[in-house]
Order: C-alpha cells, then sequence, then structure tokens
C-alpha cells in the first residue's frame, strides 16, 4: 500500500482529507508547529482522530526560525509573540507580527517530509473558499485559479529538485470544497468531528470568537447538521 503524507492541523479540512486518502493508502498525519498558539490542543486532535483509522502515524516538526522571527517582530510591533501567530486577526487581516507566506514554506517542509519516508502524495486540506487569509496562502481577491496554479508551479519546482521519480504528487482535493460542503462531506465519511480542533487559541476550550471559530460556526449554520455533532472536542 503506497503512502499518503497528510498535513494537518487537527481540523476539519486535514480530518476529510485524510479520510478521503485513507481508503487506499497507508497514512502519515504530519503536524508542524510554526509558533501557532493552538500548537498544543491542535496536536492533541491529531492523536484524537488518528484512532480513527487503520492505518494512521504522526509525525510532529517545528520550524523554529518561524517562532524566533515572529517574537523579534511582535517585540518591534508591541504585540506578545504568539498572540497573531496563526496569521489572522480578522477576516483578511494579518498582524504585524506575522509572517507572510508561511504556507509555502509549511508546503516545503511537508514534501520534505513525505519524500524522505517515500510517499507517494502530499495531500493538504487548504481550501482557496476557507484559506484565504490563512498562514500566508493569499489575501484579498485573485483569479480563480490563482492557488491550483500556485500548487502546479510548486510541483514543477520540485520535481526541478528532486527528479520526477522521487516528488510525491501534491494534491488538494477540497481547493474548491467550501466549508459547509466540507462538514457535509465529514458527515457522509463519518469522520469523527466533535473530535477536531478549529480555534486560533491554546485551549482547553474552543473561544467560540476567533476568526476560525466563527468560519466554523457560520459553516455549521449553512449545513442543516446536528450542532452537537459538529462541536469541538473541547469546546
Amino acid at each position: 500500500m503506497s503512502i499518503a503524507v497528510v498535513m494537518t492541523g487537527g481540523g476539519v479540512k486535514a480530518a476529510v482529507t485524510a479520510a478521503r486518502f485513507a481508503i487506499d493508502h497507508e497514512l502519515i498525519l504530519l503536524h508542524i508547529d510554526y509558533g501557532q498558539r493552538s500548537s498544543k490542543p491542535e496536536l492533541e486532535a491529531i492523536h484524537a482522530i488518528s484512532t480513527f483509522f487503520e492505518t494512521a502515524h504522526i509525525i510532529t516538526l517545528d520550524l523554529p526560525h518561524a517562532g524566533q522571527l515572529q517574537q523579534q517582530l511582535a517585540n518591534r510591533s508591541g504585540d506578545s509573540a504568539r498572540d497573531y501567530a496563526s496569521g489572522v486577526i480578522h477576516a483578511n487581516v494579518l498582524s504585524e507580527s506575522t509572517l507572510r507566506g508561511l504556507f509555502p514554506v509549511l508546503l516545503t517542509t511537508g514534501l520534505q517530509c513525505a519524500t524522505r519516508v517515500g510517499a507517494a502524495v502530499l495531500a493538504v486540506g487548504a481550501s482557496r473558499l476557507v484559506d484565504s487569509s490563512h498562514v500566508g496562502w493569499s489575501i484579498g481577491d485573485t483569479h480563480t485559479d490563482y492557488h491550483r496554479e500556485m500548487l502546479h508551479a510548486f510541483g514543477i519546482m520540485a520535481e526541478a529538485l528532486l527528479g520526477t521519480s522521487n516528488t510525491p504528487t501534491i494534491e488538494a482535493p477540497l481547493l474548491d470544497v467550501s466549508y459547509p460542503e466540507i462538514f457535509k462531506l465529514a458527515s457522509s465519511l463519518k469522520v469523527p468531528l466533535d473530535q477536531t480542533w478549529t480555534c486560533e487559541k491554546p485551549g482547553p476550550r474552543a473561544c467560540g470568537q476567533c476568526s476560525h471559530c466563527k468560519l466554523r460556526l457560520e459553516a455549521l449554520a449553512g449545513t442543516g447538521l446536528s450542532e452537537d455533532a459538529l462541536t469541538h472536542a473541547a469546546g
């Protein structure tokens, strides 16, 4: 059975992505700590979700330089180091201490991991309809195919560096899927949504007020699904 590395922060999108690849792949769930406040509950959620799959291993990596740079930027801007480390203050607004363009850095790290373990696929649960202001994915209006073209260009660059025989395929199956539709997919795949973590804060309970919690609640309102079934594991 081939290997699929799924990049995850313990959220719904990555859990749905993992469920789709679990059908015919051995899963490796990759968590990267880049200084986000929610790193601990994210990892707890990943461990809880991993029990849902028959074959799922967890790899955790740190990007210490990201946290160090955020700390230095925070000291200059007056923010505390991890206050806005997840990337968002309000919709489409990043704090001064946030690292722009972080998503390609995370993708590079994921690609290195996938290559090292001999994975056929590096999967990301990103959606251009949900993640437009998260971790440097993109801000503001842009053409429809921007994100797909970026991933394609990244794949070409990876092939040039690693060789076509060693490069995992980069896949984002939820790229054009809305948040309510993702929740419906999660329900149909019987993903343990109550174990997922979305909140930007460190827990132990989801705040319900940050931009990610609000997006989750708005998506829930559009699904017609039971709120109990979609409650945060710790919230």
